[in-house]
């Protein structure tokens, strides 16, 4: 709300997108809390909304790049997964102008992967892994796959199985 009160001295038309995406992104996680899965078309328009708000939040130091294929967007993911992992991306890296946060969110075959560059925070956040435990519960509970995590020297990546809608 901080950056809401911000926009609303500075850019009133800011403001009104803000609210509009913040809205967005309130609606969907009401709508989509109880169900197992959703599809993936759904997380990926909630998703645009949650990373249109981080870009104000962090004065557009964030770039993103989603591509997924369309013939995937049928799939099903349990709700909020992908913003689990998003989350975790701004939990745990620092974002600046001068050396953006880049995400990248696209899908390999039946897996949806986002991959961020890392820029750890200075200061580390601590972390217990609830988040990513959770998800890993809901995927086995599903009777699926688990999902995937694997860091490089630049880069965090996370696979999250794609359920083929019956």
């Amino acid at each position: 709300m901080n950056v809401l009160s911000s926009l609303i001295k500075k850019d009133s038309d800011k403001a009104q997108n803000f609210v509009d995406e913040f809205s967005s992104v309130y609606r969907y996680t009401l709508d989509v809390i109880e169900k197992p899965v959703v599809e993936l078309r759904e997380e990926i328009e909630f998703s645009k909304s949650f990373l249109f708000l981080q870009k104000i939040r962090f004065d557009n130091a964030v770039e993103m790049e989603i591509n997924v294929d369309a013939s995937k967007l049928n799939y099903l993911v349990p709700p909020l997964a992908v913003q689990t992992l998003l989350e975790n991306v701004f939990k745990h890296n620092r974002a600046s102008v001068d050396n953006p946060l880049r995400i990248k969110i696209y899908n390999e075959n039946d897996w949806l992967v986002i991959v961020n560059n890392l820029q750890p925070k200075i200061k580390g956040v601590e972390s217990k892994g609830v988040g990513l435990n959770n998800l890993r519960k809901r995927y086995e509970l599903l009777g699926e796959i688990l999902p995937q995590f694997s860091v490089t020297e630049k880069e965090y990546i996370a696979k999250i199985p794609l359920i083929k809608p019956e």
